[in-house]
């Protein structure tokens, strides 16, 4: 989805007063929309056209002189106000045709952003799943010195245990 670029944000990019920018658009007619504030808010394709007027300005052109190129026909058509009921419709289905525009671009970027993030757990599932297997044979390695640990001590005592004391027999220890 693209970013929109506050009037302020674009003015400082063309070290140009934000009036100046207000200017531009309202002569050139250029399709921006607006935030709830009533505030422009610029598409790069916008910046773009802005950027070609000061070009010609600085270039020494009259603003009345100066031409800007045609937007490709994928480009959107900027919206009329409607006066009768058939300008109404074909209003209303070009805001039609907008939203179900934004709206697969939000589906499509809703999906990228899926995508990465499904990619992101399984690399990170991958990453503990490594580890598990790591400590598995640590701990195996382990209880294999533990086993040789008990069974070295038990071979010792078998080796050098003291010899048992003989029984007594108790009858013959009374006489």
């Amino acid at each position: 989805m693209e970013s929109l670029v506050k009037t302020k944000a674009v003015s400082k990019k063309l070290s140009v007063n934000p009036t100046t920018i207000q200017r531009w658009v309202k002569y050139f007619d250029i399709p921006c929309p607006k935030n709830d504030h009533g505030h422009y808010l610029f598409r790069s394709e916008d910046i773009e056209q802005l950027e070609e007027i000061q070009k010609q300005l600085n270039q020494g052109l009259q603003m009345s002189d100066i031409k800007l190129q045609k937007k490709s026909p994928d480009d959107k058509v900027p919206l009329k106000k409607a006066n009768g009921l058939k300008e109404l419709d074909v209003y209303f289905q070009q805001l039609q045709d907008q939203l179900n525009i934004l709206e697969s671009k939000v589906s499509q970027k809703a999906d990228e952003v899926l995508s990465y993030q499904v990619m992101q757990h399984r690399k990170d599932m991958d990453q503990m799943a490594t580890r598990l297997t790591e400590l598995e044979e640590k701990m195996l390695d382990l209880e294999e010195q533990l086993l040789l640990q008990v069974t070295a001590t038990n071979e010792i005592r078998t080796e050098y245990s003291p010899p048992k004391p003989k029984k007594r027999n108790w009858l013959v220890s009374l006489f």
